[in-house]
């Protein structure tokens, strides 16, 4: 490992690798306020909306509520009833002879 050459000359004096330095430090900067200032969207604040609101009788609505069609459901079949089976009659015994 070489030792630093002792700077020869004035202190204050700006050599070519420091104004680089500089020029890539001031780069970095910007890309990173550019990058914050593009990446977030604006927020528009949004209109407000009007909305009226109006009274109406029960009887009103009892007719706005009639006038949509609605279909009505269809009743249920009812289960026809099973026949019963008929009384069979008991066989008369016969008398013995």
């Amino acid at each position: 490992m070489k030792p630093p050459r002792p700077r020869t000359g004035d202190p204050a004096d700006i050599r070519g690798r420091d104004l680089l330095g500089a020029l890539v430090l001031h780069l970095m900067v910007f890309a990173v306020l550019a990058a914050l200032h593009f990446g977030h969207r604006t927020q528009h604040p949004q209109t407000l909306k009007r909305v009226q609101v109006t009274m109406i009788s029960a009887n009103q609505l009892a007719q706005m509520q009639h006038a949509v069609d609605r279909p009505k459901p269809k009743p249920k079949p009812k289960p026809k009833p099973k026949p019963k089976p008929k009384p069979k009659p008991k066989p008369k015994p016969k008398p013995k002879p």
